[in-house]
């Protein structure tokens, strides 16, 4: 056999041992880095899932998502919620939670900045199984405000009366302020309501007022954007 072939023989020999050793290492490391992450977690409290904006139609990024629970410590249960972690939300409105395994009678996550309306939602402890992944995702609302200032510039007597009724989308806001059937009477009113509401909205406006000159009823639309705060007047 000629020196060359015997010197691609050998290198082929080694080539051929280096990659099925090199193969079989990386399959070990695979294992034990697999194994380790389990080891890791498996006695953790995990909650993961993203926070989404409906009204502007995007995920949400640095959104403080907290973690909170009705502890059990000591054999005693406390039926107030303290705050056991808090994470930011990334750029994909995905947030995840690992926190150390605690005795609670529920847990609550809430999803919050100062720009949106709080979303909460409160979870038993036996639906959260140790060391698995519960997976809940927001939808967080932009906060909006409609001012409406309310004033009757040709009175005529204390008999004077406003009917006002404001329709919003804010389903689930408990915060927010619905306005239906608002009466106002007299011959001096001048006054002004501020509504909190989920911004990026079309509002509906209807009043109805009953004067000297008789019953009349008027109805307008105004879009209210986010993190706004939208005028509107009624002169009667």
């Amino acid at each position: 056999m000629r020196f060359m072939d015997v010197k691609n023989y050998l290198f082929k020999c080694f080539y051929f041992n280096f990659e099925k050793y090199m193969i079989k290492f990386l399959f070990s490391l695979l294992i034990i880095f697999s194994f380790y992450g389990c080891n890791k977690t498996k006695n953790k409290l995990l909650f993961s899932g993203y926070v989404y904006s409906p009204n502007e139609q995007k995920k949400l990024q640095d959104i403080t998502v907290e973690l909170q629970g009705q502890l059990i410590e000591s054999g005693t249960f406390n039926s107030n919620f303290q705050t056991l972690q808090k994470v930011i939300t990334q750029e994909d409105g995905f947030y995840y939670i690992e926190n150390e395994n605690v005795r609670a009678g529920e847990f609550r996550i809430l999803a919050y900045s100062d720009n949106y309306i709080t979303a909460k939602t409160e979870i038993k402890s036996d639906e959260v199984i140790v060391g698995e992944e519960f997976q809940y995702s927001f939808n967080l609302y932009p906060k909006a405000y409609l001012k409406i200032y309310v004033k009757n510039v040709i009175p005529a007597d204390s008999t004077d009366e406003i009917s006002i009724n404001i329709d919003h989308n804010s389903q689930g806001c408990n915060i927010c302020y619905n306005i239906q059937n608002r009466i106002f009477s007299g011959d001096n009113v001048n006054d002004t309501l501020l509504c909190l509401i989920y911004g990026n909205q079309m509002v509906k406006i209807t009043y109805t007022t009953n004067t000297a000159s008789g019953i009349s009823q008027y109805s307008y639309n105004k879009y209210c954007p986010a993190f706004a705060t939208t005028e509107f007047w009624i002169s009667y």
